[in-house]
């Protein structure tokens, strides 16, 4: 009698970011479960991923181009797309796996039910720079709180430490490539409003932080998410009001920060009328009351003399 080992497809989206993708595939390549296909979802880069990746020459990876730039969202699509995988992996292209990392995931999803549609981990935070563990064990899951509930709080799941059935990936419609930022709690949403996940507490990645994060810089695009996600699920996000008063609150210090004062102070004035008792809120939105140059010199002095 032959011992099923279901076919896993993992999927590093990159672009650009050849220093760090190597690291990242070879993570991969070195893990104890061998039964899986690695496909690179290049979103357009013009430094030498291509060469490099080819260079390697393991039949087990794929390289993939998009046809114009598709975002975060819509180059993990596209591996999807050439996935042949039972479940699917993903790991960005920045990120480590360890090396017991798929052997665990595919023997939890092997004994799991119907009911549940992916595994994730816990993760190592480690300072990209100097390559040190900065915190060990940083996802606190509630096993007796609702995962819809935990996602819109502080999301749990990593994008780098997930596992999900590829049919369930099919079903809910993939990731939203009309959005480049939170497109993928959008997607977790979605699978937990259907399915239940299963948690190992153990880490099983290295997240790199870095000290500076170019998507982080992205406003425009944390503007759109955010939106977009508040007025599809407003009952999930308005749940806890504390934490939907931040959220308000962060969306207008965003609109400030891009020199929309008015739609800026409109959030901040919500937060504050939701849930009262976040100091930060009111000095934000006597700021938010000067022009976009008074702003940013009155955030500053706070940040000085706070």
């Amino acid at each position: 009698m032959s011992f099923y080992m279901p076919k896993v497809s993992v999927i590093i989206p990159t672009y650009n970011r050849v220093e760090h993708l190597l690291p990242a595939i070879k993570s991969v390549l070195r893990q104890t479960y061998q039964n899986f296909e690695l496909i690179i979802s290049d979103d357009g880069s013009t430094d030498d991923t291509r060469q490099v990746v080819i260079s390697l020459n393991n039949s087990k990876i794929r390289y993939i181009t998009n046809k114009g730039s598709k975002g975060p969202g819509g180059n993990r699509n596209n591996g999807i797309s050439h996935a042949h995988g039972e479940y699917v992996a993903f790991l960005d292209d920045d990120d480590e796996w360890l090396p017991d990392k798929l052997q665990h995931q595919v023997d939890i999803l092997r004994k799991s039910s119907g009911t549940v549609c992916g595994v994730f981990t816990n993760v190592n935070y480690m300072d990209k720079k100097s390559g040190q563990l900065i915190k060990r064990n940083p996802i606190f899951v509630n096993p007796k709180q609702n995962l819809l509930r935990q996602l819109v709080i502080k999301s749990p799941i990593y994008t780098s430490t997930i596992m999900v059935k590829k049919t369930c990936l099919e079903k809910v419609g993939r990731f939203d490539e009309s959005i480049h930022y939170m497109e993928d709690l959008d997607l977790w949403i979605k699978l937990a409003k259907k399915w239940k996940f299963e948690y190992l507490p153990s880490p099983l990645i290295n997240y790199y932080v870095h000290s500076t994060d170019q998507l982080s810089k992205n406003l425009e695009g944390q503007i759109v998410g955010k939106e977009k996600l508040f007025k599809r699920y407003p009952k999930l996000f308005r749940q806890d009001r504390k934490r939907w008063s931040r959220y308000l609150l962060s969306l207008g210090v965003h609109y400030c920060q891009t020199n929309n004062m008015k739609k800026g102070r409109i959030y901040i004035f919500k937060s504050i009328c939701v849930y009262p008792f976040i100091k930060i809120a009111y000095f934000q939105f006597f700021a938010s009351l000067f022009s976009p140059e008074y702003y940013f010199r009155l955030k500053n002095l706070y940040k000085t003399n706070w």
